[in-house]
């Protein structure tokens, strides 16, 4: 099972992430959901800063439990990670999130949904779910968009998490970071803003036509079906437009991800240093196969118990994160 802190600390470097990023996904909306072709700076150039965090509320409210979600699955998956390559390691990265990715999205759909449609009608979050509730089904008009959504977020998680892990492993590498008395280093500040930026844009770009036509679903109750939104947006306005709106994307995804990343590892750190003083855990997990080190952000607090019949050595082995690998 994973930490709470997990869960604590994802849900705040979270929160950094949408302040930071909010303003460029209601431009991204606004540019995927029009008819005509417009640039990210005549958007910018008609909204005020008001209307640039419109719909901020619905991805606050729900990123408690989105992340709860993302990190809490993250770890737990990681958990029956064999460990012995760093390779092994790099591809259970990849299956972790993709099941992170998988559960978040009964969350993260309603969520986006009510979100969508606040930004482009410019009415309040709560009177937008009201809408939905009572004129489009309920609760089932809530999770319109799921199947897209949940197409999207699978792969975009796995590679969120695979590239971090890939990228702050060989910039630790590169450093020729060395352990003593098995005390890992953290990552420099740097080193987890590149790391989670490049992750995030990443992330985006390689899904980024499913994000447009689940916005158009969203917003537009006259498709019927995904296929039906695709052909139509197609035949309508080209092929160009399943990329209208990637740049404001990729610009927010930069910033945002990487400070999440970092507020994330701040956070456990925090904890660690402060909080959890008496007990053993480890933030990060190594490997030091070949000499060569990974490390994560997720690697979080210990939850092995020990007995008091269990040996020093077995007691010591189980203080260790499952993350940790000997």
């Amino acid at each position: 099972m994973a930490s709470p802190i997990d869960f604590v600390s994802g849900c705040v470097g979270g929160a950094a992430g949408v302040i930071i990023g909010h303003p460029f996904d209601t431009v991204k909306v606004i540019m995927q959901t029009s008819k005509q072709q417009i640039s990210a700076m005549s958007v910018i150039r008609n909204c005020s800063i008001s209307s640039l965090y419109q719909g901020i509320k619905a991805p606050l409210t729900g990123l408690a439990a989105i992340n709860a979600v993302v990190f809490g699955v993250y770890g737990s998956v990681m958990r029956l990670c064999p460990g012995q390559s760093r390779q092994q390691d790099l591809t259970w990265s990849g299956i972790a999130g993709l099941f992170a990715g998988m559960t978040q999205t009964f969350i993260s759909a309603p969520m986006e949904l009510v979100k969508t449609r606040a930004q482009l009608n410019s009415i309040t979050e709560w009177n937008c779910m009201k809408r939905i509730l009572r004129y489009e089904g309920g609760l089932r008009g809530l999770y319109r968009g799921f199947g897209i959504t949940i197409a999207r977020d699978c792969p975009a998680f796995a590679t969120y998490f695979f590239t971090y892990e890939w990228m702050i492993g060989n910039l630790q590498q590169s450093k020729q970071t060395t352990l003593a008395h098995e005390q890992q280093q953290q990552p420099s500040t740097f080193d987890m803003l590149f790391a989670g930026g490049t992750a995030g844009a990443l992330s985006w770009l390689i899904i980024y036509p499913l994000d447009v036509i689940k916005s158009r679903i969203q917003a537009d109750n006259r498709y019927s079906s995904v296929s039906h939104c695709l052909r139509d947006t197609i035949n309508r306005e080209g092929y160009n437009v399943l990329m209208r709106g990637c740049s404001p994307t990729l610009l927010r995804a930069f910033p945002a991800n990487g400070a999440t990343f970092v507020v994330v590892t701040w956070t456990l750190f925090t904890y660690e240093k402060y909080v959890n003083q008496s007990t053993t855990s480890h933030l990060f997990r190594s490997n030091n196969n070949n000499n060569s080190n990974i490390q994560s952000v997720t690697s979080v607090s210990n939850t092995a118990t020990t007995t008091t019949t269990k040996t020093s050595a077995t007691t010591n082995k189980s203080d260790k994160s499952p993350f940790i690998q000997e």
